[in-house]
Protein backbone atom coordinates (compact mmCIF):
# COMPACT_ATOMS: atom_id res chain seq x y z
CA UNK A 1 0.00 0.00 0.00
CA UNK A 2 2.86 2.39 0.85
CA UNK A 3 4.56 1.70 -2.47
CA UNK A 4 1.32 2.31 -4.36
CA UNK A 5 0.72 5.62 -2.59
CA UNK A 6 4.32 6.70 -3.21
CA UNK A 7 4.03 5.82 -6.89
CA UNK A 8 0.75 7.72 -7.16
CA UNK A 9 2.31 10.71 -5.45
CA UNK A 10 5.33 10.63 -7.79
CA UNK A 11 3.03 10.32 -10.79
CA UNK A 12 1.10 13.37 -9.57
CA UNK A 13 4.35 15.32 -9.20
CA UNK A 14 5.46 14.17 -12.67
CA UNK A 15 2.21 15.38 -14.22
CA UNK A 16 2.55 18.73 -12.44
CA UNK A 17 6.13 19.15 -13.70
CA UNK A 18 5.04 18.16 -17.20
CA UNK A 19 2.22 20.70 -17.13
CA UNK A 20 4.57 23.40 -15.85
CA UNK A 21 7.23 22.53 -18.46
CA UNK A 22 4.64 22.64 -21.24
CA UNK A 23 3.27 25.94 -19.92
CA UNK A 24 6.80 27.34 -19.62
CA UNK A 25 7.46 26.42 -23.26
CA UNK A 26 4.31 28.25 -24.38
CA UNK A 27 5.23 31.28 -22.26
CA UNK A 28 8.78 31.34 -23.62
CA UNK A 29 7.62 31.31 -27.26
CA UNK A 30 4.89 33.86 -26.63
CA UNK A 31 7.27 36.17 -24.79
CA UNK A 32 9.89 35.80 -27.52
CA UNK A 33 7.29 36.72 -30.16
CA UNK A 34 6.34 39.80 -28.15
CA UNK A 35 9.94 40.97 -27.69
CA UNK A 36 10.54 40.67 -31.44
CA UNK A 37 7.47 42.68 -32.48
CA UNK A 38 8.24 45.94 -34.34
CA UNK A 39 8.03 49.11 -32.29
CA UNK A 40 7.84 52.78 -33.26
CA UNK A 41 9.99 55.58 -31.89
CA UNK A 42 8.20 56.96 -28.83
CA UNK A 43 8.04 60.48 -27.46
CA UNK A 44 7.57 61.68 -23.91
CA UNK A 45 9.70 58.93 -22.35
CA UNK A 46 12.70 61.05 -21.30
CA UNK A 47 15.11 59.77 -23.92
CA UNK A 48 18.74 59.30 -22.96
CA UNK A 49 21.58 59.15 -25.46
CA UNK A 50 24.75 57.10 -25.68
CA UNK A 51 26.80 57.40 -28.87
CA UNK A 52 27.61 53.98 -30.32
CA UNK A 53 29.39 52.62 -33.38
CA UNK A 54 26.82 52.53 -36.18
CA UNK A 55 26.30 54.20 -39.53
CA UNK A 56 22.52 54.10 -39.05
CA UNK A 57 20.91 57.06 -37.31
CA UNK A 58 17.73 55.01 -36.97
CA UNK A 59 19.63 52.19 -35.26
CA UNK A 60 21.14 54.76 -32.87
CA UNK A 61 17.67 56.14 -32.10
CA UNK A 62 16.29 52.68 -31.34
CA UNK A 63 19.31 51.85 -29.18
CA UNK A 64 18.77 55.04 -27.15
CA UNK A 65 15.07 54.17 -26.81
CA UNK A 66 16.01 50.68 -25.65
CA UNK A 67 18.20 52.12 -22.90
CA UNK A 68 15.42 54.48 -21.85
CA UNK A 69 12.90 51.65 -21.50
CA UNK A 70 15.50 49.41 -19.84
CA UNK A 71 16.18 51.89 -17.04
CA UNK A 72 12.43 52.35 -16.54
CA UNK A 73 11.89 48.61 -16.02
CA UNK A 74 9.91 48.22 -19.27
CA UNK A 75 11.78 45.09 -20.26
CA UNK A 76 9.49 44.19 -23.17
CA UNK A 77 9.68 47.52 -24.98
CA UNK A 78 13.41 47.66 -24.24
CA UNK A 79 13.87 44.29 -25.96
CA UNK A 80 11.67 45.36 -28.88
CA UNK A 81 13.71 48.55 -29.31
CA UNK A 82 17.07 46.76 -29.21
CA UNK A 83 15.72 44.16 -31.67
CA UNK A 84 14.60 46.96 -33.99
CA UNK A 85 18.07 48.52 -33.74
CA UNK A 86 19.56 45.19 -34.84
CA UNK A 87 17.22 45.08 -37.84
CA UNK A 88 18.73 48.39 -38.93
CA UNK A 89 22.31 47.34 -38.12
CA UNK A 90 22.84 43.57 -37.61
CA UNK A 91 26.40 44.16 -36.35
CA UNK A 92 25.33 46.42 -33.50
CA UNK A 93 27.06 44.66 -30.61
CA UNK A 94 25.77 47.14 -28.05
CA UNK A 95 22.16 46.29 -28.96
CA UNK A 96 22.90 42.61 -28.26
CA UNK A 97 24.24 43.68 -24.86
CA UNK A 98 21.08 45.72 -24.26
CA UNK A 99 18.99 42.66 -25.11
CA UNK A 100 20.95 40.71 -22.50
CA UNK A 101 19.90 43.21 -19.82
CA UNK A 102 16.29 43.18 -21.01
CA UNK A 103 16.12 39.38 -20.87
CA UNK A 104 17.53 39.44 -17.33
CA UNK A 105 14.68 41.77 -16.44
CA UNK A 106 12.29 39.20 -17.90
CA UNK A 107 13.98 36.49 -15.76
CA UNK A 108 15.19 34.64 -18.85
CA UNK A 109 18.78 33.85 -17.87
CA UNK A 110 19.38 31.60 -20.88
CA UNK A 111 18.36 34.29 -23.38
CA UNK A 112 20.39 36.89 -21.45
CA UNK A 113 23.50 34.73 -21.76
CA UNK A 114 22.89 34.06 -25.46
CA UNK A 115 22.47 37.78 -26.23
CA UNK A 116 25.67 38.62 -24.36
CA UNK A 117 27.54 35.92 -26.30
CA UNK A 118 26.36 37.58 -29.52
CA UNK A 119 27.67 40.93 -28.23
CA UNK A 120 31.04 39.36 -27.42
CA UNK A 121 31.22 37.73 -30.87
CA UNK A 122 30.86 41.15 -32.53
CA UNK A 123 33.08 43.10 -30.16
CA UNK A 124 35.56 43.67 -32.99
CA UNK A 125 33.12 46.09 -34.63
CA UNK A 126 32.96 48.51 -31.65
CA UNK A 127 35.19 51.17 -30.15
CA UNK A 128 37.37 50.51 -27.13
CA UNK A 129 34.97 52.56 -24.99
CA UNK A 130 32.04 50.31 -26.02
CA UNK A 131 34.01 47.09 -25.53
CA UNK A 132 34.37 47.85 -21.81
CA UNK A 133 30.64 47.61 -20.88
CA UNK A 134 30.24 44.54 -23.09
CA UNK A 135 33.01 42.75 -21.18
CA UNK A 136 31.61 44.05 -17.90
CA UNK A 137 28.25 42.51 -18.75
CA UNK A 138 29.98 39.14 -19.19
CA UNK A 139 31.52 39.48 -15.73
CA UNK A 140 28.17 40.57 -14.31
CA UNK A 141 26.39 37.47 -15.63
CA UNK A 142 29.12 35.31 -14.11
CA UNK A 143 28.72 37.16 -10.81
CA UNK A 144 24.95 36.56 -10.89
CA UNK A 145 25.49 32.82 -11.33
CA UNK A 146 27.99 32.83 -8.47
CA UNK A 147 25.53 34.62 -6.18
CA UNK A 148 22.90 32.02 -7.01
CA UNK A 149 25.36 29.46 -5.62
CA UNK A 150 26.06 31.50 -2.49
CA UNK A 151 29.46 32.64 -3.79
CA UNK A 152 30.99 36.01 -4.65
CA UNK A 153 32.53 36.82 -8.05
CA UNK A 154 34.56 39.90 -7.20
CA UNK A 155 36.00 40.43 -10.66
CA UNK A 156 32.82 42.16 -11.86
CA UNK A 157 33.01 44.76 -9.09
CA UNK A 158 36.78 45.27 -9.39
CA UNK A 159 36.65 45.63 -13.19
CA UNK A 160 33.77 48.09 -12.86
CA UNK A 161 35.75 50.21 -10.38
CA UNK A 162 38.78 50.13 -12.68
CA UNK A 163 36.71 51.16 -15.71
CA UNK A 164 35.06 54.09 -13.90
CA UNK A 165 38.40 55.32 -12.55
CA UNK A 166 39.70 55.48 -16.13
CA UNK A 167 36.53 57.15 -17.51
CA UNK A 168 34.82 59.11 -14.76
CA UNK A 169 32.39 60.96 -17.05
CA UNK A 170 30.98 57.76 -18.56
CA UNK A 171 27.28 57.87 -17.66
CA UNK A 172 26.66 54.18 -18.30
CA UNK A 173 29.51 53.25 -15.96
CA UNK A 174 28.11 55.61 -13.32
CA UNK A 175 24.69 53.93 -13.64
CA UNK A 176 26.23 50.46 -13.34
CA UNK A 177 28.31 51.58 -10.34
CA UNK A 178 25.25 52.97 -8.58
CA UNK A 179 23.45 49.69 -9.20
CA UNK A 180 26.45 47.64 -8.01
CA UNK A 181 26.61 49.73 -4.81
CA UNK A 182 23.47 47.85 -3.75
CA UNK A 183 25.91 45.05 -2.89
CA UNK A 184 24.76 42.55 -5.49
CA UNK A 185 25.36 41.89 -9.18
CA UNK A 186 21.57 41.88 -9.51
CA UNK A 187 21.33 45.55 -8.48
CA UNK A 188 19.24 47.62 -10.87
CA UNK A 189 18.49 50.85 -9.05
CA UNK A 190 15.68 49.75 -6.74
CA UNK A 191 17.62 49.08 -3.53
CA UNK A 192 20.14 51.91 -3.50
CA UNK A 193 21.28 53.90 -0.48
CA UNK A 194 24.00 56.35 0.54
CA UNK A 195 26.64 54.59 -1.55
CA UNK A 196 24.46 54.63 -4.67
CA UNK A 197 23.44 58.28 -4.40
CA UNK A 198 26.92 59.66 -5.07
CA UNK A 199 27.05 57.88 -8.44
CA UNK A 200 23.60 59.07 -9.53
CA UNK A 201 24.37 62.62 -8.43
CA UNK A 202 27.58 62.31 -10.44
CA UNK A 203 25.48 61.72 -13.56
CA UNK A 204 23.66 65.01 -13.03
CA UNK A 205 26.97 66.90 -13.18
CA UNK A 206 27.22 65.88 -16.84
CA UNK A 207 23.51 65.73 -17.70
CA UNK A 208 21.20 67.63 -15.33
CA UNK A 209 18.08 66.35 -17.12
CA UNK A 210 19.05 62.68 -17.13
CA UNK A 211 15.84 60.78 -16.25
CA UNK A 212 17.72 57.66 -15.12
CA UNK A 213 19.58 59.56 -12.43
CA UNK A 214 16.37 61.13 -11.09
CA UNK A 215 14.57 57.76 -11.23
CA UNK A 216 17.26 55.89 -9.31
CA UNK A 217 17.75 58.75 -6.86
CA UNK A 218 14.04 58.55 -6.03
CA UNK A 219 14.41 54.86 -5.23
CA UNK A 220 17.57 55.44 -3.20
CA UNK A 221 16.10 58.22 -1.07
CA UNK A 222 12.98 56.13 -0.55
CA UNK A 223 15.07 53.27 0.79
CA UNK A 224 16.65 55.75 3.21
CA UNK A 225 13.15 56.89 4.26
CA UNK A 226 13.94 60.41 3.06
CA UNK A 227 10.54 60.77 1.41
CA UNK A 228 10.79 64.52 0.75
CA UNK A 229 13.92 64.03 -1.35
CA UNK A 230 12.43 60.94 -3.00
CA UNK A 231 9.29 62.87 -3.94
CA UNK A 232 11.34 65.71 -5.38
CA UNK A 233 13.33 63.33 -7.58
CA UNK A 234 10.20 61.41 -8.64
CA UNK A 235 8.44 64.65 -9.62
CA UNK A 236 11.37 65.53 -11.91
CA UNK A 237 11.30 62.01 -13.36
CA UNK A 238 7.60 62.21 -14.25
CA UNK A 239 8.10 65.71 -15.70
CA UNK A 240 10.89 64.41 -17.96
CA UNK A 241 9.04 61.21 -18.93
CA UNK A 242 5.27 61.86 -18.85
CA UNK A 243 4.50 58.93 -21.19
CA UNK A 244 6.27 56.30 -19.07
CA UNK A 245 3.99 54.24 -16.80
CA UNK A 246 6.77 53.75 -14.27
CA UNK A 247 7.41 57.49 -13.95
CA UNK A 248 3.81 58.02 -12.80
CA UNK A 249 3.99 54.89 -10.63
CA UNK A 250 7.17 56.14 -8.97
CA UNK A 251 5.66 59.54 -8.23
CA UNK A 252 2.59 57.76 -6.83
CA UNK A 253 4.95 55.90 -4.48
CA UNK A 254 6.16 59.09 -2.90
CA UNK A 255 2.82 60.88 -2.83
CA UNK A 256 1.36 57.94 -0.93
CA UNK A 257 4.17 58.07 1.61
CA UNK A 258 3.60 61.80 2.08
CA UNK A 259 -0.08 61.25 2.82
CA UNK A 260 -1.29 62.78 -0.46
CA UNK A 261 -3.49 59.77 -1.06
CA UNK A 262 -5.85 61.00 -3.78
CA UNK A 263 -2.95 62.46 -5.76
CA UNK A 264 -1.18 59.11 -5.45
CA UNK A 265 -4.30 57.31 -6.69
CA UNK A 266 -4.34 59.57 -9.77
CA UNK A 267 -0.71 58.71 -10.58
CA UNK A 268 -1.26 54.96 -10.24
CA UNK A 269 -4.40 55.24 -12.38
CA UNK A 270 -2.43 57.13 -15.02
CA UNK A 271 0.26 54.44 -15.03
CA UNK A 272 -2.43 51.78 -15.52
CA UNK A 273 -4.07 53.73 -18.36
CA UNK A 274 -0.73 54.20 -20.16
CA UNK A 275 0.02 50.48 -19.93
CA UNK A 276 -3.41 49.55 -21.27
CA UNK A 277 -3.00 51.92 -24.23
CA UNK A 278 0.53 50.68 -24.90
CA UNK A 279 -0.70 47.11 -25.32
CA UNK A 280 -4.12 47.84 -26.82
CA UNK A 281 -3.25 45.73 -29.89
CA UNK A 282 -2.08 42.75 -27.81
CA UNK A 283 -3.64 42.59 -24.35
CA UNK A 284 -2.10 39.15 -23.78
CA UNK A 285 1.30 40.84 -23.57
CA UNK A 286 0.29 42.39 -20.26
CA UNK A 287 0.67 39.00 -18.57
CA UNK A 288 4.43 39.25 -19.19
CA UNK A 289 4.72 42.83 -17.95
CA UNK A 290 5.88 42.68 -14.33
CA UNK A 291 5.28 46.40 -13.90
CA UNK A 292 1.62 46.13 -14.92
CA UNK A 293 0.87 43.75 -12.05
CA UNK A 294 3.05 45.71 -9.66
CA UNK A 295 1.22 48.95 -10.42
CA UNK A 296 -2.20 47.31 -10.03
CA UNK A 297 -1.15 46.04 -6.61
CA UNK A 298 -0.15 49.52 -5.44
CA UNK A 299 -3.23 51.09 -7.04
CA UNK A 300 -5.34 48.75 -4.90
CA UNK A 301 -3.23 49.72 -1.88
CA UNK A 302 -3.81 53.42 -2.61
CA UNK A 303 -7.56 52.85 -2.86
CA UNK A 304 -7.41 51.14 0.54
CA UNK A 305 -5.53 54.11 1.98
CA UNK A 306 -8.29 56.35 0.63
CA UNK A 307 -11.05 54.17 2.09
CA UNK A 308 -12.31 53.25 -1.39
CA UNK A 309 -12.62 49.55 -0.63
CA UNK A 310 -14.91 48.58 -3.51
CA UNK A 311 -12.41 50.09 -5.93
CA UNK A 312 -9.57 48.23 -4.21
CA UNK A 313 -11.44 44.94 -4.47
CA UNK A 314 -12.22 45.50 -8.17
CA UNK A 315 -8.53 46.13 -8.95
CA UNK A 316 -7.47 43.06 -6.95
CA UNK A 317 -9.97 40.95 -8.91
CA UNK A 318 -8.47 42.28 -12.14
CA UNK A 319 -5.05 41.27 -10.82
CA UNK A 320 -6.28 37.84 -9.69
CA UNK A 321 -7.66 37.03 -13.16
CA UNK A 322 -4.24 37.31 -14.82
CA UNK A 323 -2.50 34.00 -15.63
CA UNK A 324 0.39 33.17 -13.31
CA UNK A 325 3.80 31.93 -14.43
CA UNK A 326 6.02 32.77 -11.48
CA UNK A 327 6.18 33.12 -7.70
CA UNK A 328 5.75 36.88 -8.02
CA UNK A 329 2.66 36.45 -10.21
CA UNK A 330 1.10 34.17 -7.61
CA UNK A 331 1.98 36.61 -4.84
CA UNK A 332 0.02 39.33 -6.61
CA UNK A 333 -2.85 36.95 -7.41
CA UNK A 334 -3.17 36.01 -3.73
CA UNK A 335 -3.65 39.62 -2.66
CA UNK A 336 -7.41 39.47 -3.32
CA UNK A 337 -7.87 36.57 -0.91
CA UNK A 338 -5.53 38.27 1.57
CA UNK A 339 -7.57 41.50 1.41
CA UNK A 340 -10.83 39.60 1.99
CA UNK A 341 -9.23 37.70 4.85
CA UNK A 342 -8.04 40.90 6.51
CA UNK A 343 -11.59 42.25 6.25
CA UNK A 344 -12.97 39.18 8.02
CA UNK A 345 -14.85 38.09 4.88
CA UNK A 346 -13.95 34.43 5.23
CA UNK A 347 -16.56 33.01 2.85
CA UNK A 348 -15.48 35.43 0.12
CA UNK A 349 -11.81 34.66 0.77
CA UNK A 350 -12.47 30.93 0.34
CA UNK A 351 -14.46 31.64 -2.82
CA UNK A 352 -11.57 33.64 -4.27
CA UNK A 353 -9.27 30.67 -3.67
CA UNK A 354 -11.65 28.45 -5.61
CA UNK A 355 -12.33 30.92 -8.42
CA UNK A 356 -8.87 32.32 -9.10
CA UNK A 357 -5.98 30.47 -7.51
CA UNK A 358 -4.40 27.39 -9.07
CA UNK A 359 -1.05 27.31 -7.26
CA UNK A 360 2.02 25.84 -8.88
CA UNK A 361 4.75 27.69 -6.95
CA UNK A 362 5.69 27.73 -3.28
CA UNK A 363 4.31 31.26 -2.86
CA UNK A 364 0.91 30.23 -4.20
CA UNK A 365 0.75 27.17 -1.95
CA UNK A 366 1.90 29.28 1.02
CA UNK A 367 -1.05 31.66 0.64
CA UNK A 368 -3.48 28.81 0.01
CA UNK A 369 -2.59 27.25 3.37
CA UNK A 370 -2.50 30.59 5.21
CA UNK A 371 -5.98 31.49 3.99
CA UNK A 372 -7.47 28.06 4.67
CA UNK A 373 -5.83 28.02 8.10
CA UNK A 374 -7.10 31.48 9.02
CA UNK A 375 -10.62 30.63 7.94
CA UNK A 376 -10.50 27.45 10.01
CA UNK A 377 -9.12 29.28 13.07
CA UNK A 378 -12.11 31.61 12.97
CA UNK A 379 -14.70 28.84 12.56
CA UNK A 380 -16.36 26.59 15.15
CA UNK A 381 -14.12 23.75 13.96
CA UNK A 382 -10.62 25.19 14.29
CA UNK A 383 -8.74 21.88 14.37
CA UNK A 384 -7.59 22.10 10.73
CA UNK A 385 -5.82 25.42 11.32
CA UNK A 386 -2.71 23.92 12.96
CA UNK A 387 -2.16 21.52 10.07
CA UNK A 388 -2.49 24.39 7.58
CA UNK A 389 -0.01 26.43 9.63
CA UNK A 390 2.51 23.58 9.44
CA UNK A 391 2.12 23.35 5.66
CA UNK A 392 2.46 27.10 5.20
CA UNK A 393 5.57 27.14 7.40
CA UNK A 394 7.14 24.37 5.33
CA UNK A 395 6.52 26.21 2.07
CA UNK A 396 7.98 29.43 3.50
CA UNK A 397 11.06 27.55 4.71
CA UNK A 398 11.62 26.14 1.21
CA UNK A 399 11.27 29.51 -0.54
CA UNK A 400 14.18 31.76 -1.40
CA UNK A 401 15.18 33.67 1.78
CA UNK A 402 14.20 36.95 0.15
CA UNK A 403 10.54 36.05 0.53
CA UNK A 404 10.67 35.54 4.30
CA UNK A 405 10.55 39.18 5.52
CA UNK A 406 7.39 39.87 3.54
CA UNK A 407 5.58 36.63 4.39
CA UNK A 408 6.55 35.86 8.00
CA UNK A 409 3.85 38.17 9.38
CA UNK A 410 1.18 35.93 7.84
CA UNK A 411 2.61 32.98 9.78
CA UNK A 412 2.53 34.96 13.02
CA UNK A 413 -1.04 36.17 12.37
CA UNK A 414 -2.26 32.61 11.81
CA UNK A 415 -0.35 31.34 14.85
CA UNK A 416 -1.96 34.07 16.95
CA UNK A 417 -5.46 33.18 15.72
CA UNK A 418 -4.85 29.53 16.61
CA UNK A 419 -3.73 30.57 20.11
CA UNK A 420 -6.92 32.61 20.50
CA UNK A 421 -9.05 29.69 19.30
CA UNK A 422 -7.28 27.46 21.85
CA UNK A 423 -7.96 30.05 24.59
CA UNK A 424 -4.23 30.73 25.02
CA UNK A 425 -4.92 34.44 25.32
CA UNK A 426 -1.75 35.47 27.15
CA UNK A 427 0.44 33.92 24.44
CA UNK A 428 -1.71 35.53 21.72
CA UNK A 429 -1.53 38.94 23.39
CA UNK A 430 2.26 38.75 23.73
CA UNK A 431 2.69 37.67 20.11
CA UNK A 432 0.43 40.46 18.87
CA UNK A 433 2.29 43.16 20.81
CA UNK A 434 5.65 41.81 19.67
CA UNK A 435 4.61 41.73 16.00
CA UNK A 436 3.04 45.19 16.17
CA UNK A 437 6.27 46.64 17.57
CA UNK A 438 8.37 44.86 14.92
CA UNK A 439 6.28 46.32 12.08
CA UNK A 440 6.98 49.94 12.98
CA UNK A 441 9.15 50.93 10.02
CA UNK A 442 9.90 49.46 6.59
CA UNK A 443 11.75 51.23 3.77
CA UNK A 444 10.21 51.28 0.32
CA UNK A 445 6.56 52.05 -0.41
CA UNK A 446 5.59 48.43 -1.09
CA UNK A 447 7.00 47.17 2.21
CA UNK A 448 5.64 50.24 4.01
CA UNK A 449 2.10 49.62 2.69
CA UNK A 450 2.34 45.93 3.54
CA UNK A 451 3.43 46.85 7.06
CA UNK A 452 0.38 49.10 7.46
CA UNK A 453 -1.97 46.37 6.26
CA UNK A 454 -0.40 43.87 8.64
CA UNK A 455 -0.64 46.35 11.51
CA UNK A 456 -4.31 46.82 10.76
CA UNK A 457 -4.81 43.05 10.47
CA UNK A 458 -3.14 42.42 13.84
CA UNK A 459 -5.27 45.21 15.31
CA UNK A 460 -8.46 43.64 13.96
CA UNK A 461 -7.45 40.23 15.33
CA UNK A 462 -6.78 41.81 18.72
CA UNK A 463 -10.07 43.76 18.72
CA UNK A 464 -12.14 40.69 17.81
CA UNK A 465 -10.48 38.83 20.73
CA UNK A 466 -10.99 41.86 23.01
CA UNK A 467 -7.24 42.13 23.62
CA UNK A 468 -7.63 45.88 23.88
CA UNK A 469 -4.10 46.97 24.73
CA UNK A 470 -2.74 45.15 21.64
CA UNK A 471 -5.53 46.57 19.48
CA UNK A 472 -4.90 50.10 20.75
CA UNK A 473 -1.14 49.72 20.19
CA UNK A 474 -1.79 48.79 16.57
CA UNK A 475 -4.17 51.69 15.98
CA UNK A 476 -1.86 54.25 17.55
CA UNK A 477 1.13 53.01 15.58
CA UNK A 478 -0.90 53.21 12.39
CA UNK A 479 -1.80 56.80 13.22
CA UNK A 480 1.87 57.70 13.72
CA UNK A 481 3.09 55.96 10.55
CA UNK A 482 0.26 57.10 8.27
CA UNK A 483 -2.07 59.75 9.75
CA UNK A 484 -4.19 59.80 6.56
CA UNK A 485 -4.59 56.02 6.34
CA UNK A 486 -8.36 55.53 6.45
CA UNK A 487 -8.27 51.95 7.70
CA UNK A 488 -6.11 52.97 10.64
CA UNK A 489 -8.61 55.69 11.53
CA UNK A 490 -11.48 53.21 11.24
CA UNK A 491 -9.66 50.76 13.48
CA UNK A 492 -9.16 53.37 16.20
CA UNK A 493 -12.83 54.40 16.02
CA UNK A 494 -13.85 50.75 16.22
CA UNK A 495 -11.64 50.18 19.27
CA UNK A 496 -12.95 53.30 20.98
CA UNK A 497 -16.52 52.23 20.28
CA UNK A 498 -16.12 48.69 21.60
CA UNK A 499 -13.62 48.93 24.44
CA UNK A 500 -15.29 49.19 27.83
CA UNK A 501 -13.71 51.56 30.36
CA UNK A 502 -10.85 50.04 32.44
CA UNK A 503 -11.11 46.79 30.52
CA UNK A 504 -8.71 44.03 31.58
CA UNK A 505 -5.82 43.10 29.29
Amino acid sequence: MLCFRSAAYLHCIYKRIKRCTFAASIIWHHRRNITEKPIAIHSGIGLIHEAITTSSRVAQAYYDQGLTFLYSYDWIDAARSFTEALRKDPKLAMAHMGLSYAFSGLNDARAARAAEDEALSQIGFVSGREAIPIRLRDHQLRAMIAENQGLKYEKYFSELRKALTADQSNIQLLILSGNAAEGTAYGRGQQGGEDSISYYEGILKYDAQNPVAHHFLAHSYEMLNDIEQAANQASIFVHLAPSLPHAHHMYGHELLRRGKVEEAVAQFEQADALAEVSWADDQSALMHDWHYRHNLNLLAAAYRHAGRFQKAEAVLKKLARLPCWSETDEYYQAQLAAFLLEKGRYTDAMRSLRDYMRPHTGVGYFFEHIIKGSISANSPNSTVASAELSKATKYLRDLDPGWKPGLQSWIEALRTQIEIAQLRRAAARQRLISEIQALEASPGTDAWSDALFHLEYFGEIAARAKLWDAARSSGERLRRLAPNYSEGQLLLLDIQGQQPPHSPK
